[in-house]
């Protein structure tokens, strides 16, 4: 009788403390990136803290959900190719699903070279988005939504 009830109680603990970790990031502040409307398009802009290069992500979606292929555009000053991906702050590491793919010509008016990506983020929560062009590095901060 002693056995069942300390395995009932060590399996209620541990439901807690899995639903606890769950939890605990979404219940983290998450400082996110701040995107205003670009000038003339319906889209979202917003500049990336960055090591000294200039820095602008365009999203194509908003809010980005988890879950849904969201494209983003990077413009970034520098000489070398763009590489990104995307952090959260638990650990988990996504790359992007497509990209990032160089565009030639662009609407979107940003100091820099442009490169188009997606990211399906697996689940919600605060995500850095973060690229790196030689030596220089940007982040975004997206709170990313439930489906």
């Amino acid at each position: 009788m002693r056995i069942r009830l300390c395995l009932t109680l060590l399996n209620a603990l541990c439901a807690m403390l899995s639903f606890t970790e769950a939890n605990a990031e979404s219940a983290q502040p998450c400082p996110v990136t701040s995107f205003q409307r670009a000038n003339g398009m319906q889209l979202l802009e917003g500049r990336g803290a960055s090591s000294g290069e200039t820095a602008w992500a365009l999203l194509f979606g908003f809010p980005v959900r988890a879950k849904l292929e969201e494209k983003i555009v990077i413009r970034m000053t520098g000489r070398s190719d763009l590489s990104v991906y995307a952090r959260r702050s638990s650990g988990t590491v996504v790359r992007s699903s497509w990209g990032p793919v160089r565009h030639l010509s662009s609407k979107w008016h940003r100091p820099g070279d442009e490169w188009g990506m997606a990211f399906t983020f697996p689940n919600a929560g605060c995500w850095d988005v973060h690229a790196t062009r030689g030596s220089a590095f940007a982040d975004w901060r997206l709170q990313v939504q439930r489906m």
